[in-house]
């Protein structure tokens, strides 16, 4: 233990760059520990020649300004007190001072999160080529997926996954979405910064039309490609997930750029998909269909449970709803609205407040999307009303 100093330092991660805010790990706690935990006698600390013990007392015994090794409790004395006790109590405080400020400076250093969404699927190796770009940024990123199964070419449904889960996320996070069928073409690409602290890396199609609004709008920039851009791939027309946005969103969960950094300040507004806002109309509440929960068939609208009390509907009561596509009517029934699924037969449609308290409509054990031929987007709208 005596010569195993080179462990008294906070160590950087191989391969890791410098400016990036290096992952640091505590080496020395056993170490430390137990000098801290020795027994409070200065003879502990006056080793003899092959002692184990951490310090030759010579080194603690010397006084101030003097080369002569001395006692320690010549050393430990201050006036009124000459008790050997002294010195190993002084010893200890600050060890132990040490190790506080140490592992606070090593616990500063935290690993980005990095969040991926596309349109890509995972057939093939799109999105493991854009994981691999961050991770050559930083191996020590953390990089998660939200979704890859966005319908293809869904700027709508890119929108709403990101307002459907960005809130959850710490702040700091980095979301790369990249549905963009407009890739190579004119669109900016842009990094906006919510008032919430999130980062979203994306092309300015509409993407951001709902965090924009939900999160706040903080500050947007536009990603200088000159200097945020994979080296080798100006040629590239067609990938800028992997070329520019998953390289500029790792540099920046890695702290090896700012936020100022990635470009030129652009004005704190995005394009927004023009979509139903849910309001109240008379009798009725008309919103829009915002998403599918897909798995299961139900239809999520925007309609939020501080509006829907405005009809004064409580649950086992029922409503009328009415979904119509452009100016063609869908579905029109009068159907229970309910606090669960379970709260029907199986295979009757029902109303009900998902999970993040919108007002959606469903099928027990069913597929109310296959069933009644409804879908999602900004072109479907519902309303609904009091049935008694």
């Amino acid at each position: 233990m005596a010569n195993d100093k080179s462990n008294f330092w906070c160590e950087k991660s191989p391969g890791k760059n410098a400016i990036g805010g290096n992952f640091i790990r505590w080496k020395s706690a056993r170490w430390i520990s137990a000098i801290v935990t020795a027994p409070r006698n200065s003879a502990h600390w006056s080793s003899t020649p092959g002692s184990s013990t951490p310090w030759n007392s010579a080194h603690w015994s010397s006084s101030p300004g003097s080369s002569t090794p001395r006692n320690s409790a010549h050393w430990s004395s201050t006036p009124g007190n000459s008790s050997p006790r002294n010195s190993a109590r002084w010893i200890s405080t600050l060890l132990i001072s040490l190790l506080v400020f140490l592992l606070t400076s090593c616990g500063n250093s935290k690993r980005g999160i990095v969040v991926f969404q596309s349109d890509f699927g995972v057939k093939d190796g799109a999105v493991s080529a854009m994981k691999g770009v961050a991770a050559s940024v930083d191996p020590d990123l953390k990089l998660y997926d939200l979704t890859h199964e966005i319908p293809a070419y869904n700027i709508w449904e890119a929108a709403y996954r990101l307002e459907q889960t960005a809130a959850y996320w710490p702040a700091g996070t980095v979301f790369v979405s990249v549905v963009d069928p407009g890739v190579g073409t004119e669109r900016k690409s842009v990094v906006m910064r919510s008032k919430t602290g999130h980062y979203f890396v994306t092309p300015d199609n509409g993407t951001l039309t709902l965090v924009a609004e939900s999160l706040g709008i903080d500050e947007i920039r536009e990603i200088n490609e000159s200097l945020n851009r994979r080296q080798q791939t100006e040629r590239s027309y067609t990938f800028h997930g992997r070329d520019v946005y998953a390289f500029t969103g790792a540099r920046l969960a890695a702290r090896i750029i700012s936020f100022e950094e990635v470009g030129d300040r652009l004005p704190d507004s995005v394009m927004k998909i023009p979509y139903q806002k849910p309001r109240s109309e008379g009798d009725s509440i008309v919103g829009s269909i915002s998403i599918l929960d897909i798995q299961y068939g139900n239809v999520w609208t925007n309609i939020s449970d501080s509006i829907f009390k405005l009809l004064q509907v409580t649950p086992s009561k029922k409503v009328e709803v009415e979904i119509r596509c452009n100016d063609s009517l869908v579905f029109k029934q009068i159907i229970p609205f309910v606090n669960t699924f379970g709260d029907v037969p199986e295979g009757k449609p029902l109303a009900y407040m998902n999970s993040l308290m919108n007002f959606s409509l469903a099928v027990n054990m069913g597929n109310f999307s296959e069933t009644f031929k409804v879908q999602s987007g900004p072109g479907w709208t519902v309303i609904v009303r009091r049935a008694d």
